[in-house]
């Protein structure tokens, strides 16, 4: 008897540990294209492996080859310490065109602005957690 106490528990232990550090992956954002350049949002870092980044760029793309044209930095995730990763990452979620400018909105609800001619990055709105 004991040994199946012992047993259940540990399945049910390996059954929620596994199930509560799971996160649903992000949709990807549409990519936007304007003068022959694709604006891209990618969630992963692909320079630095296949994982999710903590810093969250836009790549502008030639639209007919697909050749990185430039990229910025929009903004880093800080991780605290003591809580599980996957469940900080705040990842871009949506981008559109606002005149000669990108308007870039996160997870969180921060909205950060670029300037496509000088590449300056400015945050709108910042929500702070």
């Amino acid at each position: 008897m004991q040994k199946f106490i012992f047993l259940l528990m540990a399945i049910l232990l390996v059954m929620t540990t596994d199930a509560a550090a799971k996160r649903k992956l992000p949709d990807e954002v549409p990519p936007l294209l304007r003068d022959n350049v694709k604006y891209v949002a990618p969630h992963w870092d692909s320079r630095r492996g296949s994982g999710p980044s903590r810093e969250h760029y836009i790549e502008a793309r030639d639209a007919q080859t697909d050749a990185l044209l430039w990229e910025v930095k929009i903004y880093t995730v800080q991780f605290k310490r003591r809580l599980e990763r996957d469940v900080q990452y705040i990842f871009i979620k949506k981008m559109e065109f606002q005149d000669s400018q990108l308007v870039i909105w996160n997870g969180a609800g921060d909205k950060f602005v670029v300037d496509l001619k000088t590449r300056k990055v400015k945050p709108a709105h910042k929500v702070y957690y």
